[in-house]
């Protein structure tokens, strides 16, 4: 896994103890998320407004999600716009939008 150096924020305006070196995995984002939720489906992969959910639990609702995008229309090559808030979710859906081979 390469290392390199973390270009944005500046170093000089990070708060003290953030890293300033990167490791930068092989594998994709998606692949490291499938990875996990195979690996690890009981384990906590997110904690969001006091609620514990799985790696299971995100892998299984970007599924579902997926399906609903597909019986909706959605196909491969379709652009698909994420409107909602910036919250970890989002990641769900992104996956689920991938999974239609469409870009988010």
């Amino acid at each position: 896994m390469p290392t390199q150096p973390a270009t944005t924020p500046p170093a000089t305006h990070r708060p003290q103890g953030v890293p300033t070196q990167i490791d930068v995995p092989d594998e994709s984002l998606w692949q490291g998320f499938d990875a996990r939720v195979r690996a690890e489906p009981q384990a906590v992969g997110l904690h969001f407004l006091g609620r514990d959910f799985t790696w299971g639990e995100l892998g299984s609702d970007a599924l579902w999600l997926a399906g609903a995008l597909q019986r909706q229309g959605v196909r491969p090559g379709d652009r698909v716009i994420l409107f909602m808030q910036n919250c970890p979710f989002t990641r769900c859906c992104a996956r689920a939008v991938w999974w239609c081979r469409s870009t988010p």
